[in-house]
């Protein structure tokens, strides 16, 4: 039950994360006042839903383990997931050494959690 949480708090911060990108692509927001009237819409409140779905599984989830083992892996499956999201959805480029980067992100923060 316990990975269940963490599992939905990375995926809820990810769908956040890409709801706004989808909606912020397709605004001219560059001023406050429209960045307000931006966050009344649908979309922007949903994400604002699922941040605060995500805040409150992530609470259950620094209460059932150890916070320097278990936020680098939820960093990094967030930072994966939004890299092979963003590509497929939205079409941006990651080159070669991007992903490359991402690898050793992810060895990097294997080293970190391991015991």
């Amino acid at each position: 039950m316990k990975l269940l949480w963490v599992a939905l708090a990375v995926l809820l911060n990810v769908s956040s994360q890409l709801l706004i990108k989808s909606v912020m692509r397709s605004v001219n927001a560059d001023g406050l006042s429209s960045l307000l009237r931006v966050f009344f819409t649908p979309l922007i409140l949903l994400a604002v839903f699922f941040y605060g779905l995500s805040f409150l599984l992530t609470m259950k989830v620094f209460q059932a383990f150890p916070l320097a083992r278990i936020v680098p892996i939820m960093a990094a499956a967030t930072f994966v997931l939004v890299a092979v999201s963003s590509t497929r959805l939205f079409g941006e480029i990651m080159t070669s050494s991007n992903w490359l980067g991402v690898l050793f992100i992810i060895c990097g923060i294997a080293l970190v959690v391991a015991r």
